[in-house]
């Protein structure tokens, strides 16, 4: 299927939570040929976590033991003309002593897409549910677990219809439509009705471009709008082309005209022209470098990309970008870096939003260091991002330092380490906070289906005006693939 390029925007859907889902079973029915493999995955998971704060306090420290049951599927197809995947989690935290903790938690990734006519018209769905907490001062616990804390359910959907046709020999045109919406509630131990909430936008894109095959001279002409249910509009004008100075380097250009019209951001940002200049560089297939250099938003903007694989123990990745983004426009382009093909992986609860329908000039910045040498893997990053709500000027701001290492034992056995930093500097808050965290795990292959871990994990956050919170947990768990 053709590749597009868009940004990913919430639109609104007669249930969130629902209608991706509804979609994906439609277009599964409609399109799959008779008798179509459908792969399911389940994996259930059983834990018992241990703590030395079970209510994350900082001078009423209690202990208790939480029971865990977690349960997982992955399904996927894929068909001549179909494809979809949907990971699905749904884990139950039980309390020994504090029952009133007790609490599900819920997230489901899902993306779609069918052909509805051969290489012409295709319709793409996207789903996500995940959990958030509201406020980055509430403590958060060393181990995932629910706690009594303020968190928001998220429902996001996406249906994105569209054609893609060639009028002209070179030319290749896209005609795309989007609608979205996002349903926030409130969840665990809170009733705050300014939590429950609906946001929704509609847009489309018109793009003219080389065919994606093209080896030559690369182009493409874009018109993209979309506009919320309060109002936020953004209208974009874009003009690009790539040209070969030779086999291993490109020189980019982009040039037009931006509008977004939001209560978050100022006049400056508002109506604005766009130009960038910029390089692709591949000597081979061990580096890529990409970088542009130019004006949108108002300011001075810069994006970058680098990918060194000198040797399998060393291979180093970089990345900065910035971009205007709400934070439903994250839950949506999640799901296209998701591992579906990995049924083990959970998050549940381990996100973190301020504002729901807040919009803002988003910049970010990782690199990292990884490798394999023999038996031992490791990864060393250090993470940057900035959300500037720039109506209010309000800034947050979070700096991440992460490392882990891992060695397989044996054949069955695998021992881990992870250690961390991260600091948080947010102007609408009352406090900026610290975090210091280490985990060690070991992993045993019971059988080819049966995993057992476990783990130990501290965690503590220092805050500028309150006083320090501190845990201390251990973690035994079980999992099957049936």
């Amino acid at each position: 299927m053709p590749k597009h390029i868009h940004r990913k925007t919430p639109l609104k859907t007669v249930k969130a939570s629902l209608l991706p889902f509804a979609f994906l079973g439609a277009f599964s029915a409609l399109t799959a040929p008779v008798g179509a493999r459908i792969d399911i995955t389940p994996v259930t998971r059983l834990s018992v976590l241990g703590t030395d704060n079970v209510a994350l306090s900082s001078d009423d420290e209690e202990s208790d033991v939480v029971g865990q049951v977690t349960q997982i599927v992955n399904i996927s197809r894929e068909t001549r003309r179909s494809e979809f995947f949907v990971f699905a989690a749904s884990s139950y935290d039980t309390y020994l002593d504090r029952s009133e903790f007790n609490d599900f938690r819920h997230q489901v990734n899902a993306r779609g897409e069918v052909q509805a006519l051969d290489d012409l018209f295709f319709i793409e769905v996207v789903g996500v549910i995940n959990e958030e907490t509201i406020d980055e001062d509430i403590a958060q616990p060393a181990l995932p677990r629910s706690v009594d804390n303020e968190r928001q359910r998220q429902f996001t959907g996406l249906v994105s219809p569209y054609v893609v046709f060639r009028p002209a020999r070179g030319i290749e045109t896209e005609v795309r439509g989007r609608v979205s919406g996002t349903t926030y509630e409130a969840v665990g131990n809170t009733d705050e009705d300014d939590l429950n909430e609906d946001t929704s936008s509609v847009g489309g894109l018109v793009e003219l471009r080389s065919p994606g095959e093209e080896q030559g001279l690369r182009w493409s002409a874009l018109f993209d709008y979309d506009k919320s249910d309060d109002d936020d509009e953004q209208l974009t004008w874009l003009g690009s082309v790539s040209v070969p100075v030779r086999a291993d380097l490109r020189l980019l250009a982009r040039a037009g005209y931006e509008t977004i019209d939001s209560s978050d951001v100022d006049e400056d940002t508002e109506d604005n022209p766009i130009w960038t200049v910029g390089f692709e560089y591949n000597p081979d297939q061990r580096i890529e470098l990409r970088a542009e250099a130019g004006q949108r938003f108002g300011d001075d903007f810069y994006q970058a990309e680098a990918d060194f694989a000198l040797a399998p123990a060393f291979n180093l990745r970089a990345r900065y970008t910035v971009e205007f983004v709400r934070d439903e426009d994250i839950a949506l382009q999640g799901v296209e870096d998701f591992d579906f093909d990995n049924p083990e992986q959970i998050v549940l609860g381990d996100g973190n939003v301020q504002d729901g329908d807040a919009s803002s000039i988003e910049e970010q910045a990782r690199i990292e260091v990884f490798g394999t040498r023999g038996l031992t893997s490791y990864r060393i990053g250090a993470s940057y991002r900035e959300r500037d709500f720039e109506a209010s000027d309000q800034i947050d701001e979070t700096t991440t330092f992460d490392a882990t290492i891992a060695r397989q034992i044996n054949r069955v056995l695998t021992a881990s380490l992870t250690g961390g930093y991260a600091t948080t500097d947010d102007t609408g808050s009352i406090d900026d906070t610290d975090v210091y965290f280490g985990i060690v795990g070991f992993d045993y292959l019971v059988s080819r289906d049966v995993t057992a871990g476990i783990r130990y994990a501290y965690r503590q956050q220092e805050f500028e005006l309150l006083d320090t919170i501190s845990e201390n947990a251990a973690l035994v768990q079980v999992s099957k693939e049936w």
